[in-house]
């Protein structure tokens, strides 16, 4: 994953960050990192929202984004490649609303 920090100038003019290439083993340890980075962004002012999307095919980690609140709003059909096989990903997103999430551990 690719983390730099935010300027204060960058804070302003965000209201919403797209998650890319989030790989964790074992799956607590990616529930503990996601659940991190929803706590920190749902904290910042304006902020609005969290985007990612994940394979069609990782079950764990759909079941994991829905649980801490995230939900689909579409399918991209092949949007990856891998060998001669094609997989779909699904677009998610954990809305705010103004509110600062907590996750219980």
């Amino acid at each position: 994953m690719n983390i730099r920090k935010l300027t204060e100038n960058d804070a302003e003019s965000l209201w919403k960050l797209r998650l890319y290439a989030l790989e964790t083993d074992p799956i607590s340890f990616g529930r503990a990192l996601l659940a991190s980075v929803v706590e920190t962004a749902s904290a910042l002012p304006g902020m609005r929202c969290l985007l990612l999307t994940v394979s069609a095919t990782q079950q764990a980690a759909i079941k994991l984004y829905q649980d801490l609140g995230f939900r689909s709003f579409g399918t991209e059909p092949h949007a990856l490649k891998v060998g001669e096989r094609s997989i779909d990903e699904h677009h998610m997103i954990l809305e705010f609303d103004g509110r600062h999430i907590r996750i219980a551990s």
